[in-house]
């Protein structure tokens, strides 16, 4: 999702929920998923997300609009379905919620704890992961980690930059010395590096996180679905996961 978005309203939702149904009816390759036994099944787990830049061509007091809007969102349609899940990075938003919206903060905690709002990253920020210090990382990772304890009730074990161009070479070390197990990234995309979508990724110490290339977008839209089934599996798996949008881009 673009950084400058807007909430998805429940009509839109329930629109484009209605019309990704239909896709699903009509394609040929996802009946055949569903039809499926259960030991041959191919399962695409959806996973709601809304990428937000703290720091980008506006006032931090933007972002921090961008996100209440967004989480609010999230947390509506969690009300209006029961199945909906969210994922979110930036403890740094979540730090902007906590002091502007005690009660939203709180909703969001609840969701954490009933496994439909998975914390990943942890990081005060999705960071450029080219240029900073191996510091500076280990800096985002412990106190990105330990607000996450203290506030949200989570020992955060996914790593997750999509939007970084770029991944230094040190970060299985530093990601598996902070507590990662994984981590989830789309940049380089297929078109720009011949990268597997799931791999290990393994640093100069032997250090190594399973990591994940997002296919195509971290903003994905429903209808890209019964495409991404004949895509998104890496070589001898069974599970994929597919990234939604949760928001709307404005131009």
């Amino acid at each position: 999702m673009s950084p400058r978005s807007i909430p998805l309203s429940r009509r839109s939702f329930l629109i484009r929920g209605t019309a990704a149904t239909s896709l699903f009816a009509a394609h040929s390759t996802l009946a055949e998923l569903v039809s499926a036994p259960a030991n041959d099944r191919k399962v695409i787990h959806i996973i709601g997300h809304s990428h937000i830049d703290a720091a980008w061509l506006w006032p931090w007091r933007d972002a921090a609009d961008t996100v209440l809007n967004t989480f609010r969102s999230a947390l509506n349609r969690m009300n209006e379905n029961q199945h909906f899940c969210f994922s979110h990075s930036s403890s740094m938003h979540y730090r902007w919620v906590q002091g502007a919206d005690p009660k939203m903060f709180a909703e969001i905690r609840q969701r954490i704890q009933e496994g439909r709002w998975e914390v990943v990253g942890a990081w005060p920020v999705e960071p450029d992961c080219n240029i900073p210090a191996t510091e500076s990382f280990v800096r985002h990772s412990l106190y990105g980690k330990r607000y996450c304890r203290e506030a949200l009730g989570v020992d955060v074990r996914i790593g997750f930059n999509p939007d970084s161009f770029g991944h230094a070479a040190g970060l299985p070390t530093i990601l598996r010395g902070s507590g990662y197990d994984a981590y989830v990234f789309m940049r380089p995309q297929e078109h720009e590096m011949n990268t597997p979508l799931l791999f290990w990724w393994e640093g100069a110490d032997g250090s190594r996180v399973l990591t994940l290339r997002i296919w195509k977008e971290y903003d994905g839209k429903a209808k890209a679905i019964p495409d991404a089934a004949q895509h998104i599996f890496a070589p001898d798996m069974n599970h994929a996961a597919f990234f939604l949008g949760v928001g709307m881009a404005v131009p």
